[in-house]
């Protein structure tokens, strides 16, 4: 009976000892979790304290989260801070409403690529070529694709935009107002 339980102590023993080994080395061979966290903050420390530039903490972070990223070498796996997300969010969500146009940057202006067909752009005679080159008596000289998409978006429906164009192959300046969807701009088009 003795011999029993000196057995069944050591199976106990032996099954402790080996399952502590296994959790601490980790299921899957790798480093647990917790030892791979500690392996991170003890980087972080160094860099912090040894590198020779000063690098606020926020951007180290940030810069091992776009490391870990790009090193999975996946193209549709990104990091999106709020802004992206809050874009994409807008984008894919369809609750916003705008002139209409598909827009570019020529030779340092935003200009219409095409109307959309039914949109208030194409009712109002905007062609291809024509140029924004004023919203909300600010001018679009140097603004980038986005800035202008900024500018121009807004509530379907919404009717406070004042745009004006003039097109590039004649010097005619034409002045519309009343556009649907435009987030309260006034645009001038060239």
């Amino acid at each position: 009976m003795r011999s029993r339980a000196v057995v069944v102590v050591a199976v106990l023993s032996a099954a402790i000892i080996t399952g502590g080994g296994l959790v601490e080395s980790g299921i899957a061979g790798g480093p647990v979790p917790v030892q791979g966290a500690r392996l991170f903050d003890q980087v972080m420390t160094h860099v912090a304290r040894k590198y020779v530039d000063t690098v606020p903490t926020a951007a180290l972070y940030r810069k091992a989260v776009d490391g870990m990223l790009l090193e999975l070498r996946d193209p549709h796996t990104v990091f999106l801070d709020a802004e992206r997300l809050a874009r994409l969010n807008e984008s894919t969500s369809g609750n916003y409403g705008g002139l209409g146009v598909q827009i570019d940057v020529r030779d340092g202006w935003i200009t219409i690529i095409a109307p959309l067909p039914g949109s208030p752009a194409e009712r109002a005679g905007i062609q291809t070529g024509d140029r924004i080159v004023e919203v909300n008596g600010r001018s679009t000289r140097g603004w980038t694709q986005d800035e202008a998409t900024k500018a121009l978006r807004g509530n379907p429906g919404s009717t406070t935009a004042s745009p004006s164009s003039s097109r590039a192959a004649a010097s005619t300046r034409a002045r519309c107002s009343g556009w649907p969807c435009c987030a309260g701009a006034s645009a001038t088009w060239t």
